[in-house]
């Protein structure tokens, strides 16, 4: 935890395997809990989005814009940036290269 922005990251995932479920249902969870929270999702070591993963993370974030929190994400591998970008959803969940960054963007 960083002030008020809170960092969330799990362990890098085996190539060919998506976000772990589990990580979004954490994640999920922990928005339930305190949506105007302003979070960082690390995302490296995440080597791709399954369809499922993108859903569950378009909820959280709404959530989290509804409450007036904010969401980033941070060191998305460039498999995940491309699917972000191609469908768009960098315009609600934006992304940065570094850490560091991610987390000024939310002060």
């Amino acid at each position: 935890m960083q002030d008020d922005v809170r960092v969330m990251s799990w362990r890098p995932q085996p190539i060919g395997t998506g976000f772990p479920e589990s990580a979004l249902r954490e994640l999920e969870e922990l928005v339930e809990q305190d949506p105007h929270r302003r979070w960082v999702i690390d995302a490296d070591g995440i080597p791709l989005l399954t369809s499922e993963s993108i859903a569950l993370l378009i909820g959280v974030v709404r959530k989290v814009n509804l409450a007036g929190g904010a969401m980033c994400l941070a060191r998305p591998m460039p498999s995940v940036a491309a699917v972000l970008r191609m469908t768009r959803l960098t315009k609600l969940l934006p992304l940065f290269d570094q850490l560091p960054a991610a987390v000024a963007s939310l002060r």
